[in-house]
């Protein structure tokens, strides 16, 4: 059997958990598309899917997608990953507001839930049809039971989700429940807090957030938890822990649980309840997690959805309570109109799209205008070191002719100087020479040697970077080789620094009892 060409839109490392062990359940290795660029929906229906996968609508691209595909006849898969919460869908002014809305409309063909709560909810919104209770796969390897640390202070979790407010009032209540609790804490030392809350809260509050440990573990050795709506609060439910959510807004509650904290006068009760729990509070608890995080291994479900979508059918759905679905009427356009028509109106279904394809355009707009002034800016950098350039070329030019008005002169004076030395030397009977500079003096040093019929039988130089070069038929040599030779007499092949290679030579030659004259010209003098 070939394996199916799915297309998931994102990343391994975040969509390819969300989905757990699906793809390997159908026998699919899907290809990821990165959903952050700026390319088309073309990019992604050239891989010729049979389904795609994503994990959210709001960001254009994803919208943009799912619109194509759906023009193609390729079903389009949303996983929905955890828990949602009264902000995140309303007024989500962090990621989604900007840029999209929450499943308001749904263009995909098909939505994953987590529990039949949130299906309920997703129901209510008109896309009860495209709605499959799946559960959380990337929760299915998270098995084992409690264990709380026995002997000690009971240890309390106090977390928040990742994103821990989505507006202005949604952060002001959550540092201010924060704040509560870390009161109560303080005035209550026989019971410990284990802070895992937002790096910012923590700064702002003067609090530890320690998110060294596994989340997984860090939940099944707590006595009791209290979070705001996050997977978290599943997770503890799961492991049996007693768990409170913190919300301080009069809103409703998208995410059930046994234990609430609306205000700081509800801290204390709360917790001495959670940490001596009763029982008919813990099978609410349990009554709870059963309606928001289906019960079971929820890879086979997602994988199930899937093979029915590549199939074009519907998968069944659980039977309950006499045959109706377990997520309630689904028909449900008569009771949520003022939602359901928004949902459900094709007029609606196309604007969302036109709305992502604008926002695409601006972007592009955007890059375009960005990379016109960046255009705009190196041409004009570019003008200025040219203009730069050009002005220090015209001042060495400038200089160049100074230099050699003057220069000439200089240097014939010099060789004339060079040349009343060598007959000097050779008056004196001093034939063997060796030339101590193999720069330009060096040069007319060893020709007025030449034209007084001398011997140069060694050049040195003191730069190490000219040793080895040739130099009138010689080889540059080193200092300690050059005046190891015969020789009568060494003369300087420079004029400015004639004091210092004196000494230098005079040096060398002292360490082999040496006693030959070093000349050389000092000029201008």
């Amino acid at each position: 059997m070939d394996s199916p060409a799915i297309v998931v839109l994102g990343q391994p490392e975040h969509e390819g958990v969300l989905v757990g062990r699906a793809f390997d359940l159908i026998g699919a290795s899907p290809a990821y598309v990165n959903p952050w660029d700026d390319d088309g929906p073309e990019s992604v229906l050239d891989l010729r899917p049979q389904l795609i996968v994503l994990g959210l609508e709001w960001m254009p691209k994803h919208r943009l997608v799912s619109a194509a595909a759906a023009r193609a006849r390729v079903p389009v898969v949303c996983v929905h990953d955890g828990v949602i919460e009264w902000s995140y869908v309303w007024n989500n002014q962090g990621f989604i507001r900007p840029h999209g809305t929450f499943l308001q409309p749904l263009l995909a063909s098909h939505l994953c839930a987590a529990g039949r709560h949130q299906a309920r909810i997703f129901a209510s919104w008109g896309l009860g049809e495209r709605v499959h209770v799946v559960g959380l796969p990337r929760l299915d390897g998270l098995a084992g039971g409690r264990r709380p640390e026995t002997g000690g202070r009971p240890r309390i979790l106090v977390a928040t989700a990742n994103t821990y407010g989505h507006d202005v009032e949604h952060k002001v209540m959550v540092r201010r429940a924060i704040r509560d609790l870390k009161q109560w804490f303080e005035a209550n030392p026989s019971v410990e807090a284990e802070w895992r809350i937002h790096r910012d809260l923590a700064e702002d509050l003067g609090l530890p957030s320690d998110r060294s440990r596994p989340i997984p573990d860090v939940i099944r050795e707590s006595a009791a938890i209290i979070s705001s709506p996050s997977t978290v609060v599943l997770e503890g439910m799961r492991v049996g822990v007693p768990v409170a959510q913190m919300e301080y807004r009069p809103v409703p509650m998208y995410l059930q649980s046994a234990w609430e904290i609306r205000c700081a006068d509800q801290i204390g009760s709360v917790i001495q309840d959670m940490l001596h729990p009763a029982p008919q509070r813990l099978a609410h608890q349990d009554y709870c997690l059963q309606d928001e995080l289906e019960p079971g291994d929820a890879s086979p479900r997602l994988a199930e959805v899937l093979r029915a979508a590549l199939g074009g059918t519907a998968p069944q759905r659980p039977a309950g309570n006499g045959g109706a679905d377990p997520c309630g009427r689904l028909d449900y356009r008569q009771v949520h109109s003022q939602l359901s028509v928004f949902s459900a109106s094709p007029a609606a279904l196309v604007q969302y799209e036109l709305d992502a394809a604008w926002q695409s355009l601006e972007r592009q707009r955007a890059k375009c205008r960005e990379l016109a002034a960046d255009r705009d800016r190196q041409v004009e950098a570019l003008r200025e070191r040219t203009a730069v350039a050009e002005f220090h070329a015209r001042r060495a030019e400038e200089a160049s002719r100074e230099a050699n008005r003057w220069r000439q002169p200089y240097m014939q004076e010099g060789e004339r100087k060079l040349k009343a030395l060598g007959d000097r030397l050779a008056r004196r009977g001093l034939r063997r020479i060796v030339v101590y500079g193999a720069g330009e003096v060096g040069l007319l040093a060893a020709n007025a040697c030449h034209s007084a019929g001398l011997d140069v039988v060694g050049v040195t130089d003191g730069s190490r970077e000219r040793w080895g070069a040739e130099f009138l038929n010689l080889h540059i040599e080193e200092p300690d080789i050059a005046l190891a030779r015969r020789l009568d007499a060494v003369i300087a092949g420079t004029f400015s620094s004639l004091p210092g290679v004196r000494r230098a030579a005079r040096k060398l030659l002292r360490k082999r009892n040496v006693s030959v004259p070093v000349v050389g010209v000092m000029h201008p003098r």
